[in-house]
């Protein structure tokens, strides 16, 4: 999906996430789900390394190799890129299922 930045007049591309969905937090996750999963980490949160799945198999989610110094991590059902130093949730990418790696 593509959306305008008005202030800049410049092109974002958000993914195959509706524009609405995309600025909610998290994003591209409808409230209700969100609520219904019980969904309480946003971006710039801090995860604790114990409680999460690290992605090690990026393709099998349909992801490219993270850029450096990130990792992709499964935490509370959410995918998610994390700074691989501070454990910080630089964004959130959609909720998964199962863990496939």
């Amino acid at each position: 999906m593509i959306r305008r930045d008005n202030a800049e007049r410049r092109i974002i591309v958000t993914g195959n996430c509706p524009p609405g969905l995309a600025k909610k937090s998290p994003s591209c996750v409808p409230p209700g789900q969100a609520k219904k999963h019980g969904i309480r980490l946003g971006v710039g949160d801090f995860i604790d390394w114990d409680d999460v799945h690290i992605v090690t198999r990026p393709g099998r989610y349909g992801l490219s190799m993270p850029p450096d110094g990130n990792r992709y991590a499964i935490v509370d059902g959410q995918l998610v890129r994390v700074n691989r130093d501070s454990g910080k949730i630089l964004s959130i990418l959609r909720l998964v299922d199962a863990i496939l790696d």
